[in-house]
């Protein structure tokens, strides 16, 4: 990672100037010091810790009580899309106008944590073993002692999975945080002035600086994974089954497509409204109802800005999911092949996860221009490190015995993972698929706003200082239904695949 970073620099960014040399980020680092060092990572780790742990603790509350009342699930999943695809950034005055001072850090944090860590861990409990759910319930067990005696300890490998993905998330989280504003201290505060003053050792110093900080958060939970089913597990594996989980309830995957869609516009219009209701500070100039924007859109030309934004944002999503999930899946089948990738890549993959795509978006559109090639890069980005760690989960998941059993017929790395390891990840890949369709509009939108200049990405931005606030809700609006539209058509389709190996 070094070399390629010191080639950059000393090459293709040379004339430019924005590439330092590791050594001048280093000489950087060590000149500031801890002075500056110190307490801007920090406040900065203590905010993106309690951003963690409120949203490891909602995620993983409702998980359980998904797990114990079934009939939640499509309630809880719509609410977990709806708050990770809402463009936090482009509410970003309405958030500082409630709370203010370091709660946005902290709120951003908890929201990047939540849906990843709800989705992972609700899978992981119910993924357990059915012969083993069985058994339970012949001795008159019922849900919750299934949930305590099996679900909770086959679920570990997928919630020690969320974790990783979480630490660097809530890291990026309260970065977000604090450039919305509100602190005056933090790796993003810190950062955006370095930028400001055009002091490029130290933007990417703290860039680095971030870098460590998640990496450091991802390597506890790995090394904690590896304790605690060493301890649990005489092979270190959870006995999980390999069907893909899904909903339990045996409805068609059409009725139970449509149930959550009219589920989740049922509770964004209530919330919005609740919302506005108990925040009336935001309401007036701000603030915008759902009759509000239904009237706005009724204007063909103003439905037909929306419209061709948002077909634009739609294909940009697309580039970004596509891109993701098939450097995630490769990444993760590589792994398998040759580990000692392992410990080359997953650094460099958790380091760029920290950093603000703010602070990487220039580098990236002077290398690839403002095209095509942009929005699968930025898009991509957001997809890949949640999905590799998913897939990464997955392969290396697979059944022991059936591995040895290849293994004693002279199947080498390659075709274990052929015949063992890739047909025993097919649910962790559609897990990974259904929970990247919200990161890919997310990356979208970052890669509109940072690199393109179109899309609803673009256009949202772009109404806040122009105060056109009926374009920005009602982007939002066709946003969140997006989101809930794909994640339920993927939801579907896993759904279809699951029941077909099933069968």
């Amino acid at each position: 990672m070094l070399g390629v970073w010191w080639l950059a620099s000393a090459t293709i960014f040379a004339s430019a100037g924005t590439v330092p040399s590791p050594g001048a980020v280093i000489s950087g680092m060590l000149d500031d010091g801890w002075a500056l060092y110190g307490p801007n990572v920090a406040i900065t780790a203590e905010t993106a810790l309690q951003g963690f742990l409120w949203g490891t603790i909602f995620a993983v509350l409702t998980a359980l009580i998904v797990t114990i009342i079934p009939a939640l699930e499509t309630l809880a999943t719509s609410v977990s899309v709806i708050s990770y695809c809402t463009p936090l950034l482009a509410l970003g005055p309405l958030i500082l106008v409630v709370f203010g001072g370091s709660t946005p850090s902290v709120f951003l944090a908890a929201i990047s944590v939540y849906f990843t860590t709800m989705i992972s861990s609700l899978n992981g409990l119910k993924s357990a073993d059915p012969q083993s759910l069985e058994l339970v319930s012949v001795y008159g067990g019922g849900r919750f002692a299934q949930l305590c005696r099996i679900r909770l300890v086959s679920s570990l490998p997928h919630l020690f999975a969320a974790m990783k993905i979480a630490a660097p998330a809530a890291v990026l989280g309260a970065i977000l945080g604090e450039y919305l504003g509100g602190v005056d201290i933090g790796i993003g505060v810190s950062l955006t002035a370095a930028q400001s003053s055009f002091e490029i050792a130290r933007a990417w110093g703290m860039a680095v600086a971030a870098g460590l900080l998640a990496g450091l958060g991802y390597a506890l939970f790995a090394a904690l994974q590896k304790l605690v089913l060493r301890y649990l597990f005489a092979d270190g594996k959870a006995t999980v089954s390999t069907s893909s989980p899904t909903n339990t309830s045996h409805r068609r995957p059409a009725l139970t497509f449509l149930t959550q869609i009219f589920a989740a516009a049922a509770i964004v219009v209530v919330a919005w409204i609740g919302f506005l209701s108990l925040f009336p500070q935001v309401s007036g100039r701000v603030g915008r109802n759902p009759s509000d924007v239904a009237h706005y859109l009724s204007d063909s030309s103003a439905r037909s800005v929306v419209m061709a934004n948002l077909r634009v944002t739609a294909l940009d999503s697309v580039i970004g999911f596509t891109a993701g999930m098939v450097a995630a899946l490769l990444v993760a089948c590589a792994f398998i092949v040759l580990p000692a990738l392992r410990g080359t890549i997953m650094p460099v993959a958790t380091l760029l996860r920290a950093i603000p795509l703010v602070a990487l978006a220039p580098l990236i559109v002077l290398v690839f221009g403002r095209g095509v090639t942009t929005v699968a890069v930025l898009g991509g980005m957001v997809v890949f490190f949640p999905a590799l760690v998913i897939i990464a989960t997955g392969l290396a998941a697979a059944p022991r015995s059936a591995l040895d059993v290849a293994f004693a017929y002279g199947a080498g790395r390659w075709t274990q993972l052929r015949m063992v390891s890739l047909p025993s990840a097919v649910p962790s890949v559609l897990v990974a698929a259904r929970m990247s369709v919200p990161a890919a509009l997310v990356g979208a939108l970052i890669a509109e706003w940072l690199g393109t200049g179109e899309g609803l990405g673009s256009s949202m931005i772009k109404a806040i200082p122009a105060f056109d606030y009926d374009q920005l809700w009602a982007s939002i609006s066709a946003i969140i239904g997006v989101s809930v539209l794909a994640y339920g058509l993927v939801g579907t389709i896993e759904h279809a695949v699951a029941r077909r190996m099933a069968g």
